[in-house]
């Protein structure tokens, strides 16, 4: 398979849950939308190469942005935790996205 083929695969795992009403929610939301985001790249005709090298650079930011919402979250109405699990689902599509990417290339 190559890498939007992988993406597809990837997104279509996280949706399934939705169609399974299996505990989706925003974590799963900010994961999807993040991968059809990188799709989307392709799609325009971004270069894989391209497109891997913003995700490594993404990644310490997603980190970042996990850890500190981990730390000390974001008060919201709708979810006490809603935005350390919109960083977390960024966070961990960008880990999908990358090592799809590998497994893509070997």
């Amino acid at each position: 398979m190559n890498y939007g083929e992988l993406l597809d695969a990837r997104a279509a795992e996280v949706a399934a849950r939705a169609a399974d009403g299996d505990g989706f929610d925003a974590w799963d939301r900010a994961e999807l939308d993040y991968l059809r985001a990188v799709r989307e790249r392709l799609a325009r005709g971004e270069e894989p190469a391209d497109v891997r090298q913003a995700l490594a650079a993404d990644l310490p930011i997603l980190e970042e942005d996990a850890a500190r919402e981990a730390a000390r979250p974001t008060f919201d109405w709708y979810d006490d935790h809603y935005h350390e699990k919109l960083a977390c689902g960024r966070l961990a599509a960008c880990k999908a996205a990358l090592a799809l990417y590998d497994e893509s290339h070997v």
